[in-house]
């Protein structure tokens, strides 16, 4: 075992950052899912209109030296942006669910399919929580990004010990 101090502060480091990470993916994946059921609790129906609708590509390339090529990964969000109006006040939101966590699909297509009921121009029934108006949302069901999130920061801090034991 190795007691040079220069390994030991990198371990530490290691699993400083790995805990850190882990502790805000925890946060954000407990405020979001309390914050989505309260949303789902409270939430009354409203009328709102459809400002944009579509999908949202991005590509990440990643290099392999070992095999000397590079690949790339497409990644496709839902874009949707609709107005409504909650006690005379006038609003906008860009929420398809009642989480900020966006979900990703690995095709266009999939993507598509989650807005194709909400054409630009087209009246539709979205949500409201009457105490947060600014935080509509049109589609009322329950996402998983949250428990991801909790997951994740669960892990994350194990995988940082057990990295930390190369350092």
């Amino acid at each position: 075992m190795d007691h040079d101090p220069e390994h030991i502060m990198a371990k530490i480091i290691i699993i400083l950052i790995a805990c850190s990470f882990g502790v805000m993916m925890l946060w954000v994946g407990f405020t979001q899912h309390a914050r989505q059921r309260r949303l789902l609790r409270e939430a009354m129906p409203v009328e709102a209109v459809i400002l944009e609708s579509g999908v949202s590509g991005s590509k990440s390339a990643d290099t392999d030296p070992r095999l000397l090529r590079s690949t790339s990964t497409s990644s496709y969000t839902p874009l949707i942006r609709f107005k409504y109006r909650v006690q005379g006040i006038a609003y906008e939101s860009a929420m398809l669910y009642p989480t900020i966590i966006e979900r990703g699909y690995p095709s266009a297509d999939a993507a598509q399919a989650e807005v194709r009921g909400f054409p630009a121009g087209a009246t539709v029934q979205a949500f409201v929580d009457p105490a947060q108006p600014d935080k509509a949302f049109l589609k009322r069901q329950e996402g998983a990004g949250p428990v991801v999130f909790v997951i994740v920061g669960l892990l994350v801090p194990v995988l940082g010990a057990v990295l930390s034991r190369w350092a």
